[in-house]
């Protein structure tokens, strides 16, 4: 499968899993990280779904997230929600 499939089917999960959170977003907790960011429930789900994606198409491959950091190995693919 080609990288850019890969990317779209990954794009596509992740935003399926934020759609399901888009409607209670403003009521969903927020933590701050250590460098002061928020994150939420909806941010650690979406990631999750696109690590998915990515580690089933390229199981060799490292992936380097906002909110997991990196699994992995080989090449990093970055995973940006």
């Amino acid at each position: 499968m080609s990288d850019l499939l890969v990317a779209r089917r990954a794009a596509l999960a992740g935003a399926a899993v934020g759609l399901r959170y888009f409607a209670a977003l403003a009521e969903l907790p927020r933590e701050l990280k250590s460098d002061g960011s928020v994150v939420t429930e909806a941010d650690r789900a979406v990631e999750a779904a696109i690590r998915e994606v990515l580690g089933a198409a390229r199981p060799d491959d490292a992936i380097l997230g906002e909110e997991a950091g990196q699994t992995g190995g080989c090449g990093a693919l970055e995973v940006r929600t």
